[in-house]
């Protein structure tokens, strides 16, 4: 009986071996176990787009359809739309490719962007973003909860479960990509720009680069976190 048991165990143990070296090592998010919702898996971020080319003709030499997407100075090689039952599957392709390290998101790109397109001052923009926003999720789960409150007038502060209130910030909108803004925490010497993936009145998605305190100016600490924001009343 000892000896069927150990068996069981040894075998248990090299299937979950097994299926694990048929993901890639490191994946950042959550693997969907099904719904109706679509994802992307980002490949990889590449400072020159002839890399990013490259990763993207491995994709497409086994079978996928990668695209290449600017953002900030890197260049993003995606699979999208890709049905939340398909994604292990996908997933096992790209280890299989070669790729060790993935980021899965929620699929949002066929949901157009508020704003579409930027118009002077972005009036329409400002309306919309200009409002206090309780984050509901994040990859830090001690901010969830915490309410952000962003101003007209360029600035903006974050409010803790606590009720205390951070110093003032700075946020400017972006001039090279209509829906990204960029902001600080020190006047402007160190800074970064953040993408907004969707905007209404009822929903705020973004993705965070972080900046690098090391460097001064606009830089990335090349992160892909991503926040989701919900509207509050402020009495």
């Amino acid at each position: 009986m000892r000896r069927i048991i150990l068996f069981c165990n040894l075998f248990l143990i090299s299937f979950f071996c097994f299926a694990q070296q048929n993901l890639p090592a490191k994946i950042i998010g959550i693997i969907p176990a099904d719904g109706d919702k679509k994802y992307q898996i980002q490949v990889g971020a590449y400072n020159f787009e002839k890399n990013a080319q490259g990763a993207a003709l491995q994709l497409r030499n086994i079978g996928l359809q990668p695209a290449v997407e600017k953002f900030q100075d890197f260049n993003r090689v995606l699979v999208k739309e890709i049905s939340a039952n398909q994604v292990r599957s996908v997933l096992s392709s790209i280890a299989r490719a070669g790729f060790m390290e993935v980021i899965i998101r929620e699929d949002t790109s066929s949901v157009p962007l508020t704003p579409p397109q930027r118009q002077e001052n972005n009036s329409g923009a400002s309306e919309l973003l200009c409002k206090t926003w309780k984050v509901d999720s994040c990859p830090y789960p001690e901010f969830v909860g915490y309410r952000f409150c962003i101003l007209n007038d360029g600035t903006y502060y974050v409010t803790n479960a606590k009720g205390e209130s951070s110093s003032l910030s700075n946020w400017r909108w972006n001039s090279y990509n209509g829906n990204g803004f960029e902001y600080t925490h020190n006047d402007w010497k160190y800074y970064s720009m953040a993408e907004i993936l969707y905007l209404t009145d009822n929903s705020f998605i973004l993705l965070d680069t972080g900046y690098s305190y090391d460097i001064p100016g606009r830089s990335s600490a090349g992160y892909s976190n991503r926040w989701v924001f919900s509207p509050v009343s402020v009495p």
